[in-house]
Parts: C-alpha cells; sequence; structure tokens
C-alpha cells in the first residue's frame, strides 16, 4: 500500500466518501422506524383516517417528482462540466454536480421515511428500497466518472499520476 494517494485517487475516494455518507444518512433512522412498525404492539399511525390517503399519495408522487428531477438535474449538469476547461476543473465540477444530485435522491429518502413513520403503510418501504436502487445505479466507478466528465480512462490515469 502507498504512503499517499495519486490525485485520481484521493478524488475517487473523497467522492465515494460523499456518495456512502449521503445514502447512510436516512438509513439508520429508516431502519428504527421500520423495525418499530415490526414489534408486537407498534404504535398507532400519526395520520389516521381520511388524511391518511392523501398524505400517502402526496408523498410517494412527491418523492417519485424527486428522483425525476435528480435524474435530470443531473444530465443537464453534466453537459456544463463536459464543457468546463482543465481536467482538475472539471473533476471539481463533477464532484459539485454529483453531491447536489445525491442530495436531491436523499430528500427522496427521506420523504420514504416520514411516510413510514407517519402512516405506518409498508409501501414506504418499497419506495425507500427503490430510492437506493437507484442510488446503486450512479455509484461513482472509474468508468463511469471518465464516461460522464467526457475523458478518456487513459487520460485521467495520466493525471492522477501527474506530479502535484
Amino acid at each position: 500500500m502507498p504512503d499517499s494517494y495519486n490525485k485520481w485517487e484521493r478524488f475517487y475516494h473523497r467522492l465515494n466518501l460523499i456518495f456512502n455518507g449521503i445514502v447512510a444518512i436516512t438509513l439508520i433512522p429508516f431502519a428504527f422506524i421500520f423495525l418499530e412498525t415490526q414489534t408486537d404492539f407498534p404504535d398507532p399511525p400519526a395520520i389516521d383516517g381520511s388524511m391518511e390517503m392523501v398524505v400517502k399519495v402526496l408523498l410517494i408522487v412527491l418523492a417519485a417528482a424527486i428522483i425525476g428531477l435528480a435524474q435530470v438535474y443531473a444530465k443537464k449538469s453534466l453537459i456544463s462540466v463536459q464543457q468546463t476547461e482543465g481536467l482538475g476543473e472539471r473533476l471539481n465540477a463533477y464532484l459539485k454536480v454529483k453531491v447536489r444530485s445525491y442530495a436531491i435522491l436523499e430528500f427522496a429518502a427521506l420523504l420514504a421515511c416520514l411516510g413510514l413513520f407517519l402512516t405506518k403503510d409498508q409501501i414506504f418501504s418499497f419506495v425507500y428500497v427503490f430510492v437506493l436502487f437507484i442510488f446503486s445505479l450512479g455509484r461513482p466507478t472509474f468508468e463511469r466518472v471518465a464516461r460522464e466528465v467526457k475523458v478518456s480512462e487513459k487520460k485521467l490515469k495520466e493525471w492522477g499520476e501527474a506530479s502535484i
């Protein structure tokens, strides 16, 4: 194991740390809320009656819209990233776009947690798992970064190995 990482490795570790951190933000609250719904005597839902269906539909539609927004934002923003001059600047712009995109997706996961907490309906567990699936489709890899930044993998490796 080398004593120090090259520029690419530092960038990639930072991107992965941010990705995994954002995914994990709602994981513990979701697990706690989910396990609370599985107890022998669960607490009654916070929202009951006629408002329950309205809240369910609203949260599910809002989560779906946010997932779509995150996808559209990422695609549109990557176009401006690809036009940035200089590989270091391009990667920094890419990191900012990805962090915002991940944060938007995390908001959909937060809505799923909120829906599960308020209604105790397991449909929000499926919404949460779907958001995690969307996250997994965008997991950062070397090939994905090179493709989305529109730089050859060879050039990216050379940039990483260049002196600081």
